[in-house]
């Protein structure tokens, strides 16, 4: 970036806060980032044992159309929900790229859906 135009954060006490680094800035970051991913990954992991369960599909082909959009979707889900809760101790660049991310996986998912009740529907 051109730094003309980009200023970082500054700290209180004149450092630089380092935005491109992967590692946590203060202590209880890792501990918000654990506590979210418990409580995202809770309801993912419900929803899929949901899922798993109520397998009585007769037809494969149903299985496929709509059981690979709905595991995506879950994983997406258990997404919004850990990024939400880490809040502001998410960073930009990494809530942008997990966003980038979830875009490609909806569209994949909604193609496949798409793809596979065409095919489905002209049997």
């Amino acid at each position: 970036m051109c730094p003309t135009i980009y200023k970082p954060l500054q700290e209180t006490s004149s450092e630089r806060v380092d935005e491109t680094s992967p590692l946590p800035r203060y202590w209880w970051e890792g501990l918000i980032a654990t506590g979210s991913a418990l409580c995202a990954g809770a309801p993912a992991g419900w929803l899929l044992a949901l899922l798993y369960a109520a397998q009585h599909f007769k037809n494969v082909a149903l299985a496929l159309t709509f059981c690979v959009p709905l595991v995506v979707g879950v994983f997406l889900l258990a997404g919004v929900l850990h990024i939400g809760m880490m809040g502001v101790v998410f960073r930009d660049w990494k809530r942008e790229w997990w966003g980038r991310l979830g875009g490609w996986l909806l569209l994949f998912a909604i193609v496949w859906l798409v793809w596979f009740w065409l095919v489905a529907a002209t049997k």
